[in-house]
């Protein structure tokens, strides 16, 4: 008794398409939420919700930047203070 066997050829693939930089449209998720977004408006802004904690850190670390780029020189460290204040509550909501 004689066995025989069958050659399994590999099924003939085609090659993936390259995928270059100028080829790759932005990302379908990023365009959407971008799209999102601009429908939103300033006012419907969503805000990230930190504690009364990391509020604080967020206003003293952005008003110590705003001295940092000037160089320390000049300035009024109640301004920088104010204004990170209103920086920082424009983009975050505190946790009650």
């Amino acid at each position: 008794m004689q066995i025989h066997q069958k050659t399994v050829s590999a099924k003939k693939r085609k090659p993936a398409p390259q995928i270059t930089e100028e080829a790759t449209p932005k990302s379908k998720i990023q365009t959407e939420t971008a799209s999102k977004r601009e429908k939103r408006g300033p006012q419907e802004r969503v805000k990230a919700i930190v504690s009364a904690e990391t509020r604080q850190r967020l206003i003293a670390e952005t008003a110590y930047s705003y001295a940092e780029q000037r160089g320390f020189e000049g300035g009024d460290p109640l301004q920088d203070w104010l204004k990170a204040e209103a920086h920082i509550d424009s983009r975050y909501r505190i946790k009650r």
